[in-house]
């Protein structure tokens, strides 16, 4: 399994190469961006990827005083229960940059509320996703990594730093453990769980030597000539 510090700095090298590689047409740099984004958001809030392709700008992902929110409806949710999370606060300006540069890119002047945008400017799709994950993955690790094994990478960090902290995973997956609790009780421990894990995000990051997810390049990264366009569905 592809430690996450490893993912952390492949999605930066994704964006990086976005805002640097000017010789690639800028349609193609839009999709590495948002694609290195993805990753990012899909290692600090695993949600399945139902989930994130339907994020909708001002409805499910608005910004707050206090930052940006993903909030998702219980019958959105496979175990049924609503979904509230903030996003870290490292994630923001790489999220206003790709709603404000890369985005626009994307949409080719069309109006959506969409916020993954796909090819010739449709919504991007679940299988969209999982084709540009499992490519970029591939180009640089030598093996594909779906955006489903990215929620048992995350399991996996909490359990390698510490073995006590494994029980916070169904938290912080959002799995419903099949016992009647408060749900006031519930929703602490959920944010508790995420702030163990984000912190322990920002001990990889350091490792890493980013003070930043643009700041950087980590690697080469994926020869974005060489995939396929998966993001035409």
């Amino acid at each position: 399994m592809v430690p996450v510090e490893d993912l952390l700095a492949l999605g930066a090298s994704l964006m990086q190469r976005a805002e640097e590689e000017t010789s690639l047409r800028r349609d193609w740099r839009a999709a590495l961006y948002r694609d290195g984004l993805t990753i990012l958001l899909l290692i600090f809030r695993p949600l399945r990827r139902a989930n994130l392709v339907s994020l909708r700008l001002g409805e499910s992902l608005t910004e707050q005083p206090d930052g940006y929110w993903i909030r998702l409806p219980a019958e959105a949710m496979k175990n049924g229960r609503p979904y509230e999370a903030r996003l870290p606060e490292l994630l923001c300006d790489p999220l206003e940059r790709y709603l404000t540069v890369w985005r626009p890119v994307l949409l080719r002047g069309r109006q959506d509320t969409t916020f993954l945008v796909g090819a010739r400017g449709r919504p991007f799709t679940s299988e969209a996703l999982y084709g540009r994950l499992t490519q970029h993955t591939e180009q640089a690790f030598g093996r594909p990594i779906s955006p489903h094994l990215f929620r048992d990478i995350a399991v996996t960090a909490l359990g390698e730093e510490d073995p006590e902290l494994v029980h916070l995973g169904r938290l912080l997956l959002h799995h419903a453990d099949g016992r009647t609790t408060e749900a006031h009780y519930n929703h602490a421990r959920e944010h508790h769980a995420m702030r163990r894990y984000h912190g322990l995000l920002q001990k990889y990051r350091q490792q890493v030597g980013a003070t930043a997810p643009l700041n950087r390049s980590t690697g080469p990264g994926p020869d974005f000539a060489g995939m396929s366009d998966q993001d035409s569905a």
